[in-house]
């Protein structure tokens, strides 16, 4: 977490496709989601933006390892892109436990973890993973915002400008 503590002043950024994030993060995640069955379905749009490419495969990451961990066995995660006119939006769409109302607002606080998650001995973690991933959208003058229903799964979508501003 303290790597992405840095000021926005000191990151580089350069032109990158979400192409390459995507396709990053996907054989990050592949060996832990071939364990539960899982596969991904790539709805991405190859859109060139401004940004931090490690970082970003790192955010996504964090999304798809979550989706992961919280899905049935033999489900499918589906990532989704939209282009707009200054940003682009990429969504992780899984059919996972879901969140409860009363622990959306605090999911992305460092060290929370949800009370389902500790219940599930199965399921380990340090509560810090959607911490950071929201501050590398942070960083990228973006934001991460979810929308989820118990026991139907959980939608996180990253909005990002296409250009950034130092």
């Amino acid at each position: 977490l303290a790597q992405y503590q840095k000021p926005n002043g000191l990151m580089k950024f350069d032109s990158i496709s979400l192409e390459d994030i995507v396709t990053k993060a996907i054989q990050k995640i592949g060996p832990i989601a071939q364990t539960k069955q899982i596969s991904f379905v790539n709805r991405t749009k190859n859109t060139k933006f401004q940004g931090n490419l490690t970082n970003l495969v790192d955010l996504l990451v964090v999304l798809l390892d979550n989706a992961v961990k919280y899905s049935p066995a033999k489900s499918k995660i589906t990532l989704v892109s939209k282009n707009f006119k200054n940003s682009l939006s990429l969504s992780v769409l899984d059919r996972g436990i879901g969140i409860t109302a009363t622990d959306l607002p605090h999911i992305f606080d460092r060290f929370y973890r949800a009370d389902t998650a500790r219940a599930d001995s199965d399921i380990n973690g340090y509560g810090l993973g959607l911490s950071i991933a929201k501050k590398i959208a942070d960083s990228h003058h973006g934001s991460i915002s979810v929308d989820s229903i118990i026991g139907q799964g959980s939608t996180f979508t990253v909005r990002l400008p296409l250009t950034q501003f130092s």
